[in-house]
Formats: C-alpha cells, structure tokens, sequence
C-alpha cells in the first residue's frame, strides 16, 4: 500500500522550475526544494564561439597526436640503434669465434653420428642444405621453359590508366567531388595534418 500512496503523491507532487545562468534547467518539488531532475542543454555549433572551441579541441587533440607521434618515432629510432649495436655485437663475435667453434665441431663430432653440439645456449654444427636451382640466364631460361615447360611461365599484366585514352573499355570516369574537411594546421609525420 505504501508503494502505491507513493505513486499518487508523486503524480500530485507541485513542482517548481528555474533555469541557472549556464542554462541548466532544474525541476524541484514546491514543498521540499528537493531537485527532481536537471536537463542540461546540448552544446550546438550554433555560433563563432561555438564553432571556434570545438576548432580548439580538435587543435588540442591533434597537438597530442603529434607529440605521440614524435614520441613514438625517437623511441623507434632509439631501439633501431640498440639493435644495431647489439647486431654489430653478435657479428664480432661470430668474426672472432666462428672459425674456432667449426674446428671444434668438425674434431668433436668426426666420429659421431651427431651432427651438432647443443649447449643451455644454443647449438652449433654442421646442416646439409637441400639441392635448389638458381637462374644464370634468364633469358635463356625462359626461352627453355617456354619451349618445354610452359607451366613454369608467368606472364604480368598490368594497366597503366594514366596512358589509356578517354573513354576507353572497362573504364569507369569518377568525376571530382567536392569533400569536406578540418585542418588545425598541425603538421604530423602520421600521414595526416
């Protein structure tokens, strides 16, 4: 029952509304001055002001993209260059002991059906690599495999539209358009503006 007396007095209830200076406009109840609901208007681009702070917010947005994308190509950059000195690293010591763990290998396993040493760090040894084919003569070859192996031919196709003539067969003109943009006139190396 209580519920429902609840219900009827909340249908009767006498409310007042007032609108703030930012434009909220509050309802309360005449009797508590207990707010009941507040509607804030929704931002319009209905003015230069308007207009000029959502251009604000873009520039702001893209002024941090163009810092996390400046951040992110030093910090590229600077792992580049760890890798290369660690690679630089690795190749010294290959020069240096490469020949050493060959002529080690080669005594060790001379009489071994083993064909490496493995160690907690990684192996070494000795790998038979498959027989493959390279071509000398490309021209030579292709002339042969045309003759005898035209399976082995692959011929490319490509249209260069920029050459064709106006109107030409499955062609399709799309003509210019007008499209609309936003530019804050910050320069980023992201590809866009």
């Amino acid at each position: 029952m209580e519920s429902t007396t609840e219900s009827i007095a909340e249908e009767t209830r006498q409310t007042t509304t007032w609108t703030d200076l930012g434009g909220i406009v509050y309802i309360a109840d005449a009797l508590t001055g207990e707010v009941l609901s507040c509607d804030k208007p929704k931002f319009a681009v209905d003015s230069a002001g308007a207009a000029e702070w959502v251009m604000q917010q873009l520039f702001d947005t893209e002024c941090e993209l163009a810092a996390a994308i400046e951040r992110e190509r030093a910090l590229v950059e600077n792992v580049r260059r760890l890798k290369s000195r660690i690679e630089s690293r690795k190749a010294a010591l290959l020069w240096r002991f490469e020949p050493e763990l060959k002529n080690y290998a080669a005594s060790v396993l001379a009489n071994s059906r083993e064909r490496s040493i493995v160690t907690p760090f990684g192996s070494f040894g000795y790998q038979t690599s498959r027989e493959k084919r390279e071509i000398v003569d490309e021209d030579a070859a292709i002339a042969f495999a045309e003759a005898n192996a035209p399976e082995a031919v692959k011929v490319v196709k490509k249209v260069l539209v920029s050459k064709l003539p106006p109107g030409a067969e499955g062609v399709k003109v799309v003509p210019p358009e007008d499209k609309f943009f936003v530019r804050s006139g910050v320069k980023t190396n992201g590809g866009g503006e």
